[in-house]
């Protein structure tokens, strides 16, 4: 009878010890796919941000071509411009082949108007104000144009300008700094230039 419940501990205890056994390699086996589980999000998360860092320097470089171009165009504008502005201004004042004169009011209202909005006392820069948003200029010569003044000729285009005050009916120059602005962008340019 001994033997018999000595066997009969030792079979309960062989179940018992494969009970354990299998769930610990259940739950060894359930720990093993969780953990593979986590490792496949985080290599897919560091593809993603592998991509993302590529594409971020992809974008870098179209932002660099991007802000070349637009420094091309933006010269091109001047010389253009500039360009345009002498070839307006010969056009118009070449002589007439019946010797008549070309009325200089005329002339330069026709090309553009700006009013002289602000001038800052003791200081050669001005703001003008024409369809196209603020200019800021810096007086070069000729008439010195008071705020409240109309300035004719092409204004919009960066450089030196031979330029015409109709209040004054006198010819004026001007160096133009910038234009095409907010107002707010312009006084602050005006604050920089006159400080």
């Amino acid at each position: 009878m001994m033997k018999y419940i000595l066997q009969h501990k030792l079979l309960i205890g062989t179940i018992v010890l494969g009970v354990w056994a299998a769930i610990s390699f259940s739950m060894l086996s359930s720990n093993k796919k969780f953990i593979k589980s986590k490792d496949d999000k985080i290599n897919t998360l560091e593809d993603k941000v592998q991509e993302l860092e590529n594409r971020l320097s992809e974008l870098e470089n179209e932002k660099g071509e991007l802000e070349s171009k637009v420094s091309e165009l933006e010269s091109n504008n001047r010389s253009l411009g500039t360009a345009y502005y002498q070839n307006n201004y010969s056009r118009q004042y070449s002589s007439n082949f019946n010797g008549n004169e070309i009325d200089e009011h005329e002339a330069y209202s026709s090309q553009g108007q700006a009013t002289v909005v602000y001038r800052k006392r003791g200081c050669d820069y001005m703001i003008l104000e024409n369809n196209s948003g603020y200019i800021v200029a810096e007086w070069m010569g000729g008439n010195d144009p008071d705020q409240g003044d109309n300035i004719g000729g092409n204004l919009n285009s960066y450089g030196t300008k031979e330029l015409y005050n109709l209040s004054r009916n006198s010819k004026t120059k001007l160096w133009i700094d910038d234009y095409m602005l907010s107002k707010d962008r312009a006084l602050e340019k005006i604050n920089d230039k006159c400080d």
